[in-house]
């Protein structure tokens, strides 16, 4: 039970992650153009 919440945190931390990345890169991007 344990080692499922924990990969399915992980999970959604990485979704997260690659989610923000995305945002920021493209309103990097907006900014310079």
């Amino acid at each position: 039970m344990v080692t499922f919440f924990l990969i399915s945190f992980k999970h959604h931390l990485k979704k997260k992650c690659s989610f923000f990345k995305k945002n920021v890169l493209s309103a990097d991007y907006q900014v310079h153009n």
